[in-house]
């Protein structure tokens, strides 16, 4: 699939992201699909991410493909510790079953997206 979202060769969106780095087609692509957006510099892509960060990225996927994510109200205990700019992302995502709050009823929103909760967001965007 490589330079099917984007010229070859790629224009370079992020300062951080050198063009001949293997990962640069996913990244590039990512971009252009409006699933990632950086800092409008950088992307940081060395650096982890949250579990309301993974959120955005999963419903912007998810939508991607043509798939409606539901809308509902955040009943999470730390709602309010969630980003203002990832709340309606957070909110889709556990209603539409993409990604689910923690056992004791919080979503955790600046908590590291662990590689199990990252599969199972995966698998169930697809």
């Amino acid at each position: 699939y490589e330079g099917q979202f984007f010229s070859f060769p790629p224009i370079k969106y992020f300062e951080d992201v050198d063009i001949n780095t293997p990962y640069v087609y996913e990244i590039y692509s990512a971009y252009q699909m409006g699933l990632i957006k950086g800092d409008g510099k950088n992307f940081y892509p060395n650096n982890t991410i949250t579990r309301q960060e993974a959120a955005v990225i999963a419903v912007k996927a998810y939508e991607f493909l043509r798939k409606e994510a539901k809308k509902a109200e955040l009943n999470f205990t730390d709602k309010d510790s969630i980003g203002a700019w990832a709340k309606d992302y957070v909110a889709k995502a556990a209603a539409s079953g993409i990604i689910s709050g923690m056992p004791n009823g919080s979503f955790a929103p600046l908590d590291l997206t662990t590689r199990a909760q990252a599969v199972a967001i995966l698998e169930r965007i697809f």
